[in-house]
């Protein structure tokens, strides 16, 4: 019986991790050396991290599409999430010259029933989806409450938008929307899919609200 399309990249996934993994330490190594041979060392971490990262991901969403990701979901407090997402990615967001802008509304429940690690996982996928398209400016992630009743996580950017007709589209596996921004905008078009697929298996859902400037994504997930 042939392997599905899951199956398949679980394994070259897991292939493509052992060497990397290699190739990442001795680079790590090679930095204590000189000036030259450090700044190259360098590059190959960071390249490699990067890479290493992707394949984590691919991974990820064939074990989500797979259904073989086992949840654990329960009460998180929605202050600490807001306060784990600004410490883990406000540096990136300094870096790429964007400011990030953290709130919660009042009427925000306290709470959200969540898997910590799959949240943190869609939050990360959905900031990095803002840093590349925002180009500069500033990048919100706000808390508030669902028309459901529950938590919604907005992050909105200043960047140009999503054109109506690909608003589906962009939540593709492997597609960013069209050729024209695979070219400008480097990306596996990976992101998006999986922030999608990790909210559904906790019950919640990601959704591409209109917006007069920029993307708005929010994820919604219940409340206690």
């Amino acid at each position: 019986m042939l392997p599905t399309s899951s199956e398949l990249l679980m394994r070259l996934s897991h292939e493509l991790r052992t060497p990397l993994t290699t190739i990442i330490g001795l680079s790590e190594m090679m930095e204590g050396q000189a000036e030259d041979e450090a700044g190259y060392a360098q590059r190959i971490r960071t390249n490699g991290t990067n890479l290493l990262r992707l394949i984590e991901d691919i991974l990820k969403l064939a074990r989500l599409t797979g259904g073989e990701i086992v949840t654990d979901v329960h009460s998180l407090s929605v202050d600490e999430v807001l306060e784990a997402a600004d410490q883990t990615h406000r540096e990136m967001i300094d870096r790429a010259g964007l400011r990030l802008v953290v709130g919660k509304a009042p009427d925000c429940p306290p709470r959200i029933e969540a898997d910590a690690e799959l949240l943190q996982l869609s939050l990360r996928c959905i900031l990095e989806n803002a840093i590349k398209f925002a180009g500069r400016g500033t990048i919100w992630l706000r808390a508030e409450r669902s028309t459901a009743g529950g938590v919604a996580l907005a992050v909105q950017d200043e960047g140009p938008g999503v054109p109506t007709d690909l608003a589906e589209l962009i939540f593709d596996d492997f597609r960013q929307g069209d050729e024209r921004i695979d070219r400008e905008h480097h990306g596996a078009g990976l992101g998006l899919a999986l922030a999608r697929r990790a909210l559904g298996a906790m019950r919640g859902r990601l959704e591409l609200l209109r917006s007069v400037r920029g993307a708005c994504f929010s994820l919604e997930l219940p409340s206690e």
